[in-house]
């Protein structure tokens, strides 16, 4: 046998999967489909791509995945045009496009050199009213995706003509350029196996060879929309392994809540106050800010029973908080404008600061901020003064 035919066959071999190989492919992507929908719990207004980037590799190591398939694919806004984009310290604001396309690789036994390998690939839309052009390009990508499928399902299995099948709709609508990449591969132990899914390609698919079907739009100045799953061939049609809802999915963003205190002792007086804080509005995202140990000194007269970073660990422990800062040392207002709150939350017992507080929000760009004071909440257990005075 020659070297230039050996290639072509091993490539073929491996491209039909065996029972057990298809096992662990609906494996991974299973994992997948978990970790994507903890992600869009992360998404908030001032998040980066690059920290979206680190949860996602966190939360696979944390869930016993020793290998990814590729570097995850985490764009923001116009990031999305970039079909093979690199997280980077963009931040998510009302309005972006939000592209997901990672995977994960599953080993055979504990001692295992062989992965198999997902893919998968989700665009949102982060805002609750998204644009008449995101609705046309998001449902028309899924439009080609679906008459792909629907033409697998019914037996074609020539790879050129599944592509031209999408490609030739999205250009009609786009045009050519819009649709710089294939439109899919093979899945197995590489991320990207043949067949391949391209205009030119001569490749004929097989029963239980694993797809991905992955047409997308990228709009130069605008952003991109690409709806990817992995797909098993069968003898008389496919089978979708992904299960993600393909609906438009427009993420509402949420609303910062900001409250400030010592929080020495926790009782049930704090959580009373988180739980009032969150309660303000629908989709809350809650950040304590932990008084520094020379204010509640100079405030209280007294030194805090324990250290700054001490009380900030302990707050970080509540599920009813999602993020933990210090606060200001000499002025409370550089830290509130690191974390833009639509709304701060005052105690009972803080309603003195609120008159200038305002003024000095309206001052410094955040006029739109809202101030609350929260109702008593065991009066007895807590009382404290968080904001510092000048």
């Amino acid at each position: 046998m020659s070297a230039k035919l050996s290639l072509p066959i091993v490539a073929e071999i491996r491209a039909v999967k065996t029972a057990r190989e298809i096992e662990y492919i609906k494996k991974a992507q299973k994992i997948s489909e978990q970790v994507l929908a903890e992600v869009l719990k992360k998404l908030r207004p001032d998040v980066s791509e690059i920290e979206i980037r680190n949860f996602i590799v966190r939360r696979f190591k944390q869930l016993g995945v020793r290998a990814l398939a590729f570097p995850p694919i985490v764009s923001f806004g116009r990031g999305t045009t970039d079909v093979h984009h690199e997280p980077n310290s963009t931040r998510l604001k009302k309005g972006d496009i939000v592209m997901f396309d990672f995977g994960c690789a599953m080993p055979v036994g504990r001692r295992a050199v062989n992965h198999y390998c997902s893919d998968m690939t989700r665009t949102f839309f982060f805002g609750a009213n998204p644009s008449a052009k995101f609705k046309k390009v998001y449902t028309a990508v899924l439009t080609a995706q679906e008459r792909v499928l629907a033409a697998l399902a019914k037996g074609e299995r020539r790879a050129k003509v599944l592509d031209h099948i999408a490609r030739g709709f999205l250009s009609k609508k786009f045009g050519k350029k819009s649709f710089p990449h294939g439109l899919g591969h093979g899945v197995g132990t590489a991320i990207h196996e043949w067949p391949s899914f391209k205009p030119k390609s001569s490749d004929i698919l097989r029963p239980n060879m694993v797809m991905t079907v992955e047409p997308g739009v990228y709009l130069k100045g605008w952003g991109g929309v690409r709806i990817e799953d992995m797909v098993l061939v069968t003898r008389d049609g496919i089978f979708n392994l992904t299960k993600v809802p393909k609906t438009p999915v427009f993420i509402q963003p949420k609303t910062k809540i900001m409250v400030f205190g010592t929080f020495d002792v926790l009782h049930k007086g704090h959580l009373n106050f988180f739980k009032q804080a969150r309660q303000l509005v629908s989709n809350p995202y809650l950040t304590v800010s932990v008084a520094r140990d020379r204010n509640v000194l100079r405030i209280k007269k007294r030194k805090p029973i324990k250290g700054e970073k001490a009380r900030a660990v302990n707050i970080k422990k509540y599920p009813l908080v999602d993020k933990v800062v210090l606060g200001g040392i000499k002025d409370h207002l550089p830290h509130i404008l690191k974390e833009k709150p639509d709304i701060i939350a005052l105690g009972y017992d803080q309603s003195e600061y609120t008159a200038n507080l305002k003024k000095e929000l309206t001052g410094a760009g955040l006029k739109n901020t809202k101030i609350i004071r929260l109702k008593k909440y065991y009066p007895n257990l807590y009382k404290s003064s968080i904001i510092t005075k000048k």
